[in-house]
């Protein structure tokens, strides 16, 4: 699986649990939470 793919279903995850957020602060927090995530690997 591509990282585009997983980042993408990453935001979906984070839009589905976290529905008040606006679209900046989900992909905000997405892209934080996703590069944090792959910097321990």
């Amino acid at each position: 699986m591509s990282h585009q793919h997983e980042l993408y279903q990453w935001i979906d995850t984070v839009v589905m649990h976290l529905p008040s957020l606006s679209k900046p602060q989900v992909t905000g927090l997405a892209f934080l939470s996703f590069g944090m995530k792959h910097a321990r690997l």
